[in-house]
C-alpha cells in the first residue's frame, strides 16, 4: 500500500463540507469547497491508495482501508476535483451508474470525451461497469461515441435491458436519437442477442419487419454456443413468426447452421427449407440435416425426405451414404423409413453385422521421460518461444505453469543476466503473456516491485511478483525443472543453490518453495543433506526483507519434514481434499503450499509427485477457464502412470467444451502413447470430483471415440464401471442407455480380443452390466445391455439374478433426531392469510415462460398481482412482504400488519418486524421454482425462507394445493432441493404428499403427469426418514394412502412400479408410537 502523505488532510476536508454524511445521490452537486479547500483535498487524493487487498491474518484474507469514511463517495470527491481520467477510473466504483454518470456529466464535457475514449479503449484498465455511466455520458451529453467494439457491445446491453426493464436499464428515449446509425453499426460486434434487439424495435416501430428478420437470421449466423442459437431461433420463428420464404434468401448462412447438427437449428430450419429448395439446393440443406444430434431431429428429417417428390438422381447419390447409414438405425422408426427410402430409390438394403468396429490393442510402455530443456539464451530463441505463448492467448499466470511458460522465465533471465539490452528488446512485445509483466520490465528493468491485476497468495503469482524486479540479477530460478515433468532432481537444486552463494544472491522466498514442492522424493540421498549443510544463502520475503532462517537451511529441514499430500472426502456432493497441516519446516513463510479446494491452482504443476490430489484442478465444464488448455497438455507430461482421478477425467474432459480446441484430445492422445493411461486404473468416483453423475450421454460419446481410438483396454472397465455407478439411484441416470450401446458396440472386438488371446478373460465378466440385463423392466438400456452380454463369452456363473428389493434402513431415536431435530420449532408462526391465490403463465406464449401471480384479499376488497420482473425475492424472504401491482398498476407491498391484525397494503417497503408470517408468501416463492427466467434464484430463496421459517406441514401442504391447482406447475425443483439438502425433508415433507395426491387424482382422469417419476423417487430415497416419522406420529399414515392408489393405476410404466414398491413398505394404517 502507497500512501499519499497528505491523504488524511483531504478526508479533514472532505469531512468538513459533509459529504460523510450525505446520501450517494447527491455526489453530483454536493459543495467542493474554497479553492484553498480544492488545492488541499486534491494534494491529497490525486495520487496513493485507500487502502489494500492482502491477508488480514493467517487464514483470513480482505480488504484493509486506509480511511475511516465512504471510499464510494470518496472516489466521486476526488473525481470532481479535477484528477485526471485514469485516476478517476482507478478510483471509481461500481455502486451506482447513474450517480456516477451525473457525476462525470459535472466535470464538464472536455472531462466526459476523455472519461469515454480512457473507458472504452482497447487496453483500458478501467473496470467494464464503468461502460455503462460512459454510455449514458455518450447518450445523455449527445457526445460523439467510440468507433469500437466495446462500445457496440455495452449499447446493446443496455439497449436490451432498457426494453426488458431489467437491471441496469435506462429511459429508452436516450437512445432514439441515434438509435439507426449505431443500431447498424453495432451488428458487427459480439453481442450475442440482436435479435431480442430487433423484435424490441420492431414493436416500437424503430425497425420495419425486414430489417428485424434479416438482424436475427444475422445474429444466429454469428452466434457462438448453442444457447445463443436457440434463443435467437425462437425470436425468429416464435415471436417475429419468419415464414420460410423470407428465410430462403438467406440459404447459404443457414446451411452453416443446420451443419452444427443441433436439434433446435435442424428442426427450425431444415425442416422449413426442405420442402422448399430446388432440388440442386437439396443436398446441401438435407445432408448435414441428417446428421442432426438428436434422433427425433434426425427422424424427422428423414419422413421430410421421403415425403418430398421427384428427388434427381445426382442428390440421391449425395444423400444415399447417410441414408444408407441409417437404414442400421438402432432407432427402429429411422431404420425402417431411411430402408423404405433405399428400396424406393432401388438402392441395395445393407443388413448390418456383428463384426468388431475396434480392436482391443496392446497398452504402450512407459515413455523415458525427458530432461527439461532450456536451450541457448538468446533474442531469436525467447522470441520463439514468446510468439508459441503470445499466440496460444496465455496473458493469465494463475493457475498453472507448464514447460513453455517454465522455458520463457528461464530465458529470460538468462539473456537478461548476459545481455540486457538484448533482453529488453525480446521482452518488449509480450504483453500478452503473464499479464505483460516481462514487458513491464522492458520499459523499466530498474522497477523495484512487480504489480499485478491479482494480488493472490498462489504460488505462481506470487513467484512472478518477486521474479521480474529478479530478472537477470539472480543465477537461475530455483523451480526451473530438471524433467518435463516439472519435477526438480535434489541434485540440481544443491548446485542451483550453490550458484546462489556463489554469486552471493539471496533466494526469493515463492521461487524457493517452489522448488521444494517440485523436489522429485526418489532423488535424495544422505548426501543431500550434507551438501546443503555445506551452503548459507539466505532467503528474501516478498517485502525485501530478510528471513530468520536460510534458504538452505529451510531445503535441508524440508527433506524430512516435506508437504504431505491430502487425503480426500466427499462434501456436499463433491470429493474434495483434506489437507495435512503445513510442515514445521516452512514454519513462518507465507503459505503458498496449502492445497485449497477454493482455488484453481493445476498442482501438479506444483507437485508432480502427488497422486489424485494433484489432478482435483481436471473437471469438465461446458466452458473451461483458459489455463486447463495448457494444463491438460502438461498433464499429459506426466513421469509416471497417471492416477485414478486423472485418467477418469481425462476421458470425461472429451466431452463438448465450447471454448476449446483440440488439446484434450491432442492430450489424450498423448498420455495413451506415453504409457501414462492404464487399463483398470480410472474411478468413475473421480469424474468431474463430483458425486452425482451428469452428461453421462456426452461422456459415452467420448468413451466410443477413445475406443475407436485404440483405447478399449482401458474403455471397456470404465464403461462396467459406469454402468455399476448408474445403477445406484433409484432409477438409471440419464445416458445410461447410451453407455449400454457403447458397450454394445465394441463387445465384438472384445470377444474377439479374448479368444485369441490378446485381452484377458475376465474382460467378458463385466458385472454391472450383466446386473443391468437382470434387472426389471423394459428400456433401451437393459436391451442394449442383453444384446452385448449376447455378444461376449458366457461366464462360469450363469444368469445374474435379479437384485432382491433392499431393506429400508431404521432409524434409531438417534439417528432420526439428527435429521429432524428442527420439528415443531417454528420461530415465526404463519397465519392464515384468508386469501385466493392463482397462477398463470404471463404474456402467454411468449418465451422464457413468465409466471405471475394474482392474489385476491376478500377483507381489503382488492385482487393484486404479482410480477416479479428482476427476480428479487428478498422482500419475500428477509422481509416477509410482497411487491404486488395493485388494479391501476401502481406498486403496493402486502404484508401482515400487526396493529390490525390483518394483511394490508403498505405504500412503501418497510424492515422485517417480528411477527406472523403470511402464509402465500411460501405459494409465491413455489410457484417461481418453475418461472421461465428466474426460477434459480427462486429455488436458492426457497430454500433460505424455508430453512428460516420453519413453517408447518399445514401451511406447506395448502402452498402445494394452491400450486398444483396450475396445470403447468412442477414439483420436481421443490423435491430436487430436498434430494440435493435432505435436512429439508423435515420441513417440505407435505411437498410429496400432495404431489402424489394430486397426481392420484389425474390419474383417475387418465392423465399421467411428466413429474410422478421423479416425486416418487425422492420418497424412495428417503424413505427411512419419512417412514421414521410416520411411525413417530410427525406425518400421519393417511397421508402414504395415495401410494395404494397410484399403485393401481391401470397404465404399466415405471412410476407403477415404484409406486408399488413404495406402497409396500410405507405404513397404511395408524402410527404404532
Amino acid at each position: 500500500m502507497k500512501l499519499n502523505p497528505h491523504l488524511q488532510e483531504a478526508v479533514a476536508i472532505f469531512k468538513e463540507l459533509g459529504w460523510d454524511k450525505a446520501e450517494i445521490g447527491e455526489a453530483p452537486t454536493l459543495p467542493l469547497g474554497t479553492p484553498e479547500q480544492q488545492k488541499i483535498a486534491l494534494k491529497g487524493l490525486r495520487t496513493g491508495d485507500w487502502g489494500k487487498s492482502g491477508q488480514i491474518d493467517e487464514n483470513s484474507w480482505g480488504w484493509t482501508p486506509a480511511v475511516d469514511v465512504n471510499t464510494i463517495m470518496l472516489g466521486y470527491f476526488t473525481t470532481r476535483l479535477g484528477v485526471s481520467v485514469k485516476r478517476a477510473v482507478q478510483v471509481l466504483t461500481m455502486y451506482d451508474d447513474r450517480t456516477t454518470a451525473a457525476v462525470i456529466q459535472a466535470c464538464g464535457q472536455d472531462f466526459a470525451e476523455e472519461f469515454i475514449a480512457e473507458v472504452f479503449s482497447k487496453n483500458s484498465l478501467a473496470n467494464e461497469r464503468m461502460r455503462g455511466p460512459a454510455l449514458e455520458v455518450v447518450l445523455t451529453m449527445g457526445l460523439e461515441y467510440p468507433a469500437h467494439e466495446n462500445f457496440y457491445n455495452e449499447w446493446a446491453s443496455i439497449l436490451l435491458a432498457s426494453f426488458e426493464n431489467g437491471y441496469r436499464a435506462l429511459p429508452l428515449e436516450l437512445f432514439q436519437p441515434t438509435f439507426t446509425e449505431i443500431f447498424h453499426k453495432a451488428q458487427d460486434s459480439t453481442f450475442p442477442a440482436f435479435g431480442k434487439i430487433a423484435r424490441e424495435t420492431l414493436k416500437v416501430g424503430w425497425i420495419d419487419r425486414e430489417t428485424a428478420i434479416t438482424t436475427t437470421i444475422t445474429s444466429i449466423g454469428k452466434a457462438s454456443s448453442p444457447g445463443t442459437r436457440k434463443e435467437e431461433t425462437e425470436v425468429l420463428f416464435h415471436d417475429l413468426n419468419a415464414r420460410p420464404e423470407e428465410i430462403l434468401p438467406f440459404f447459404d448462412l443457414i446451411t452453416g447452421v443446420v451443419a452444427t447438427a443441433e436439434a433446435p437449428m435442424v428442426e427450425q430450419f431444415a425442416l422449413r427449407l426442405i420442402p422448399l429448395v430446388e432440388d440442386t439446393q437439396l443436398a446441401d440443406i438435407a445432408l448435414p440435416a441428417l446428421y442432426a444430434k438428436t434422433k427425433k431431429a434426425t427422424l424427422a428429417v428423414v419422413k421430410a425426405l421421403r415425403a418430398r417428390p421427384k428427388i434427381t438422381a445426382d442428390t440421391r447419390e449425395v444423400l444415399a451414404p447417410r441414408i444408407e447409414e441409417l437404414s442400421t438405425s438402432r432407432d427402429a422408426t429411422t431404420a425402417k423409413l431411411a430402408s423404405n427410402i433405399l428400396t424406393e430409390w432401388g438402392a441395395t438394403v445393407t443388413q448390418p453385422t456383428a463384426a468388431p468396429t475396434s480392436r482391443w490393442e496392446d497398452t504402450p510402455k512407459l515413455w523415458e521421460l525427458p530432461r527439461f530443456e532450456r536451450g541457448a539464451a538468446s533474442v531469436d530463441t525467447l522470441s520463439q518461444v514468446a510468439h508459441k505463448l503470445t499466440a496460444e492467448k496465455r496473458e493469465n499466470h494463475h493457475d498453472v505453469s507448464d514447460v513453455d511458460m517454465e522455458r520463457f522465465f528461464a530465458l529470460a533471465n538468462e539473456l537478461a543476466r548476459t545481455d540486457i539490452e538484448a533482453a529488453q528488446r525480446a521482452l518488449k512485445g509480450t504483453k500478452g503473456i503473464a499479464y505483460g509483466a516481462f514487458a513491464k520490465w522492458a520499459e523499466n528493468p530498474t522497477m523495484k516491485r512487480c504489480y499485478l491485476p491479482l494480488s493472490t497468495n498462489e504460488i505462481f503469482p506470487a513467484r512472478l511478483r518477486q521474479f521480474i524486479p529478479k530478472l537477470g540479477k539472480i543465477p537461475c530460478l530455483l523451480s526451473e525443472p530438471s524433467f518435463v515433468d516439472l519435477s526438480i532432481t535434489a541434485d540440481d537444486l544443491v548446485e542451483r543453490l550453490k550458484a546462489y552463494e556463489d554469486a552471493g544472491a539471496a533466494a526469493l522466498e515463492a521461487d524457493l518453495q517452489l522448488a521444494l514442492a517440485r523436489l522429485n522424493p526418489e532423488t535424495i540421498t544422505p548426501d543431500t543433506s550434507a551438501q546443503l549443510d555445506a551452503l548459507d544463502v539466505p532467503l528474501a520475503l516478498e517485502n525485501g526483507t530478510l528471513f530468520a532462517r536460510s534458504a538452505t537451511r529451510i531445503a535441508k529441514d524440508y527433506l524430512s519434514d516435506p508437504v504431505k499430500e491430502p487425503t480426500r472426502k466427499r462434501l456436499a456432493g463433491k470429493v474434495v481434499m483434506k489437507p495435512h497441516p503445513l510442515p514445521e519446516s516452512l514454519a513462518g513463510l507465507p503459505k503458498r503450499l496449502r492445497l485449497n479446494n477454493s482455488d484453481y491452482t493445476h498442482y501438479f504443476c506444483v507437485f508432480p509427485h502427488f497422486g489424485d490430489s494433484g489432478f482435483r484442478s481436471l473437471a469438465w465444464s461446458k466452458f473451461i477457464d483458459p489455463e486447463l488448455r495448457p494444463a491438460i497438455l502438461q498433464a499429459a507430461r506426466h513421469g509416471k502412470p497417471l492416477p485414478p482421478a486423472a485418467v477418469i477425467n481425462f476421458f470425461g474432459l472429451q466431452r463438448p467444451i465450447e471454448n476449446a480446441g483440440g488439446e484434450f484430445a491432442t492430450a489424450l492422445a498423448d498420455a495413451w502413447q506415453r504409457g501414462l493411461i492404464r487399463p483398470g486404473v480410472a474411478d468413475v468416483a473421480f469424474l468431474d470430483w463430483r458425486d452425482k453423475l451428469m452428461f453421462i450421454k456426452a461422456f459415452a460419446t467420448a468413451l466410443d471415440d477413445a475406443a475407436h481410438s485404440g483405447m478399449l483396454s482401458v474403455v471397456w472397465p470404465i464403461l462396467d464401471d459406469l454402468i455399476g455407478a448408474c445403477m445406484q439411484g433409484p432409477s438409471l441416470v440419464a445416458g445410461t442407455a447410451e453407455v449400454a450401446l457403447v458397450m454394445e458396440t465394441h463387445a465384438p472386438a472384445v470377444a474377439a480380443a479374448i479368444a485369441e488371446g490378446r485381452a484377458p478373460e475376465d474382460a467378458g465378466l463385466v458385472p454391472n452390466l450383466r446386473q443391468l440385463v437382470a434387472s426389471k423392466g423394459k428400456n433401451k438400456a437393459i436391451a442394449a445391455a442383453k444384446n452385448a452380454v449376447a455378444l461376449l463369452p458366457s461366464t462360469q456363473g450363469g444368469e445374474v439374478s435379479a437384485p432382491e428389493p433392499a431393506e429400508v434402513p431404521v432409524l434409531s431415536d438417534a439417528e432420526f433426531e439428527k435429521r429432524w431435530k428442527h420439528a415443531g420449532t417454528n420461530p415465526a408462526a404463519p397465519v392464515g392469510d384468508d386469501v385466493e391465490i392463482s397462477f398463470a403463465w404471463r404474456d402467454a406464449g411468449t418465451k422464457p415462460k413468465r409466471m405471475t401471480a394474482t392474489i385476491r384479499i376478500p377483507a381489503l376488497g382488492q385482487t393484486v398481482r404479482v410480477d416479479k420482473d428482476h427476480g428479487w425475492f428478498y422482500d419475500v424472504v428477509h422481509e416477509q412482504q410482497c411487491e404486488v401491482f395493485i388494479e391501476d398498476g401502481s406498486e403496493k407491498y402486502l404484508r401482515w400488519d400487526r396493529r390490525e391484525n390483518q394483511l394490508i397494503l403498505g405504500p412503501d417497503r418497510e424492515g422485517r418486524v417480528a411477527g406472523p408470517v403470511p402464509s402465500f408468501l411460501l405459494a409465491i416463492l413455489l410457484a417461481y421454482t418453475c418461472d421461465g427466467k428466474h426460477h434459480q434464484s427462486a429455488r436458492y430463496d426457497l430454500k433460505e425462507f424455508v430453512t428460516a421459517m420453519r413453517l408447518s406441514p399445514d401451511v406447506v401442504a395448502e402452498s402445494m394445493r394452491d400450486v398444483l391447482s396450475f396445470a403447468d406447475f412442477s414439483p420436481v425443483p421443490t423435491v430436487n432441493l430436498m434430494e440435493k439438502k435432505p435436512q429439508m425433508v423435515q420441513f417440505l415433507w407435505p411437498a410429496l404428499t400432495e404431489s402424489l395426491k394430486h397426481a392420484a387424482q389425474l390419474i383417475e382422469q387418465e392423465v399421467y403427469p411428466r413429474w410422478l417419476n421423479k416425486v416418487l423417487d425422492v420418497v424412495k430415497i428417503h424413505a427411512p426418514v419419512l417412514i421414521a416419522a410416520t411411525d413417530r406420529g410427525h406425518i400421519p399414515a393417511t397421508e402414504w394412502a395415495c401410494l395404494q392408489q397410484l399403485r393401481s393405476m391401470k397404465k404399466k410404466c415405471a412410476a407403477k412400479t415404484k409406486a408399488e414398491e413404495l406402497a409396500r413398505i410405507f405404513p397404511a394404517t395408524a402410527p404404532t408410537h
